[in-house]
């Protein structure tokens, strides 16, 4: 027993403590009553990395690290980050993205609207009949009811609903060929740019694809950057992943990217926030949809002043530091900057309650592109 309370107290004297979460300012990561192994470590961190430090008050902090020493940062009226005057890598694994809906956890319904499809309230999965002459005839799609919102899904399945519209998302969904000809189109939409994906498919023929990007003014479309590609029709279900993040787009079928571009964001328009985000419609022949996933970017709410209302430049030995539940975070956008010295480690893992055990996400982690069961 006493050496038990000697391995323990040397333990958190020299290695880590445990901290409890009373907040939920870091939701979905941390949660309150959630209780974190921290790892003392008070080196320079990583983007992306959640820390500890020594709070403006009593109580210290758990924040997510957004900027490094040296680096200026300013947060955007769409809620992203730009670091040094341009938005963050095209590879957005810094900052770790949110599931906010799994219809493998909650059915189709009340999430999606599917006029002419067959499939009950809580079912898994739908199926578009393909009767429609267009694929984007809005009464023959399936459509994303509640848009992308900066919420996320709970444990249990629950999706608990933010109140602030997402612009950048990421969309994975399996699909299921019925016929031997037909063409499916998928929009994702942010703040009037629709990012569509073409489909025709033919038995026995090598299957053309297109991924583009449409604006429509009054009743034109105008259509923008664009490419092509070929596809093989598979056997069974396709997994088609859908990427818009940091004006990168990137579409992704069976894991494999077969289309890609830049577009500026300079050229957006502000449009209803209530406006439909995803889409899915089919002509020529029935299309099943299974599985389908919704991720959204970390969005970050102008409330404070520092890096809202002007841009921070960090000295050398500064972080600043945001809660992932941005719009329920005190952080530095109140208090600014916060000195490497008042850091007291890394959180490292969930050690309690139980069905929360696991690592405290980092750079990098999670970031499958969907296709993964």
């Amino acid at each position: 027993m006493a050496a038990t309370l000697l391995v323990v107290v040397v333990f958190q004297a020299f290695v880590g403590g445990v901290y409890p979460v009373g907040s939920s300012s870091m939701a979905p990561t941390l949660r309150p009553g959630d209780h974190v192994l921290v790892l003392y470590d008070t080196s320079v961190p990583e983007r992306g990395e959640v820390v500890v430090v020594q709070g403006v008050g009593p109580d210290p902090l758990v924040k997510r690290v957004v900027a490094l020493p040296n680096e200026e940062l300013a947060i955007t009226s769409g809620g992203d980050l730009l670091v040094d005057r341009a938005y963050l890598p095209l590879d957005p694994r810094a900052l770790p993205q949110v599931l906010i809906l799994d219809t493998d956890r909650t059915g189709f319904d009340p999430h999606f609207s599917w006029p002419g499809a067959e499939g009950g309230a809580d079912s898994m999965e739908v199926v578009l009949d393909g009767q429609a002459e267009d694929p984007r005839d809005p009464e023959a799609v399936l459509v994303l009811k509640n848009g992308v919102h900066d919420g996320y899904l709970e444990a249990s399945g629950q999706v608990r609903f933010g109140q602030c519209a997402v612009g950048d998302a990421r969309v994975s969904v399996h699909l299921n060929f019925l016929g031997e000809q037909g063409r499916a189109v998928l929009r994702l939409s942010d703040q009037g740019d629709i990012f569509e994906v073409e489909l025709d498919w033919q038995g026995g023929s090598p299957s053309a694809g297109s991924l583009r990007r449409v604006t429509i003014k009054g009743d034109q479309q105008e259509f923008h950057e664009s490419e092509a590609f070929e596809w093989a029709m598979p056997e069974g279900a396709l997994c088609l992943t859908l990427a818009n993040f940091d004006n990168r787009v990137a579409l992704l079928i069976d894991s494999q990217q077969v289309a890609h571009f830049e577009y500026s964001k300079t050229s957006r328009q502000q449009v209803d926030a209530g406006a439909h985000r995803f889409s899915i419609g089919v002509s020529g022949a029935p299309l099943r949809v299974g599985r389908l996933r919704i991720w959204r970017d970390l969005h970050y709410t102008s409330r404070g002043r520092f890096a809202v209302d002007h841009a921070v430049r960090l000295e050398p030995d500064e972080l600043f530091l945001l809660g992932d539940n941005s719009d329920h975070s005190t952080d530095s956008r109140e208090y600014g900057s916060v000195k490497i010295e008042r850091m007291i480690g890394r959180a490292a893992w969930i050690i309690w309650p139980p069905s929360r055990f696991g690592r405290v996400s980092g750079p990098g982690e999670g970031l499958g592109d969907g296709c993964q069961h």
